[in-house]
């Protein structure tokens, strides 16, 4: 029974396959010209990952589109006892590369989103974040602090090494109850791994905040 989920996994899930098709996770919900967007991370049935753009006109949370290229079309919706869902395609945004975005926030000062996610290229590893004015074209990636991912770890990893995941931008000082908009000052918020035992691995999860300064360039 999946009435009671707004996006379902694009085909049936099947738990003979790794990495399953269907939408792993979404960013926060950023209010902006009269509607609600989030960017939610969508892999389909050949394993491809990709960023979807789904927004709720009118801040009616009981109704979803997604945007499909051209046009924002009519995806899910909740009658009041289920939900329905007319389809789970979408055309994918975001900056090159494909990064898997994990936050997304909104610059009032300058009018501009700014996405953070993990990101690599050659020796550079970390967080990065990329900007955009309307939320379908974004910037090149920016390293925004490096720092060990997951991969960067090895099989024989000892106790007291660390990767980093989950990485958002949090103003606490921001007047939006979910904290969708930010200032020139935040906090980098994100999960430490550190690897507490080994054969077999076990690691600890510890919530670490960085402060950091905004400045926008166009």
């Amino acid at each position: 029974d999946l009435s009671h989920i707004v996006f379902p996994p694009p085909p049936v899930y099947r738990d003979d396959l790794a990495s399953p098709p269907g939408f792993m996770s979404t960013t926060n919900i950023v209010p902006w010209n009269g509607a609600l967007y989030t960017i939610l991370w969508r892999r389909d049935d050949t394993g491809r990952g990709e960023n979807c753009l789904a927004r709720s006109v009118g801040n009616d949370t009981r109704r979803w589109q997604l945007w499909n290229g051209r046009a924002f079309v009519d995806a899910a919706a909740f009658d009041g006892t289920a939900w329905s869902t007319a389809t789970t395609e979408c055309a994918p945004i975001g900056p090159s590369g494909d990064p898997w975005i994990r936050g997304l926030v909104y610059h009032p000062a300058s009018r501009t989103f700014i996405a953070v996610f993990q990101y690599r290229s050659g020796s550079d590893h970390g967080f990065a974040v990329s900007t955009s004015t309307d939320l379908l074209t974004w910037s090149e990636p920016a390293m925004l602090w490096q720092a060990d991912l997951a991969a960067d770890v090895d099989a024989d990893a000892h106790i007291g090494d660390s990767w980093v995941s989950y990485p958002a931008l949090i103003d606490s000082g921001s007047s939006d109850r979910n904290f969708a908009t930010i200032g020139d000052t935040a906090s980098l918020v994100f999960v430490r791994f550190v690897v507490s035992a080994v054969t077999p691995t076990r690691v600890t999860r510890h919530l670490a905040t960085i402060a950091i300064r905004v400045t926008v360039r166009r």
